[in-house]
């Protein structure tokens, strides 16, 4: 597979986990939820 596309798949997972860590953020006030593990 090509480095270009790991790079990208890399940076979407990291992209998706920062947004979704937000949303739980904002959902829950208290962020103790750790669905994505790193």
């Amino acid at each position: 597979m090509c480095i270009h596309v790991k790079i990208l798949f890399y940076r979407m997972q990291i992209i998706l986990e920062y947004f979704y860590q937000n949303l739980i953020k904002k959902t829950f006030p208290t962020g103790n939820f750790k669905h994505l593990g790193g």
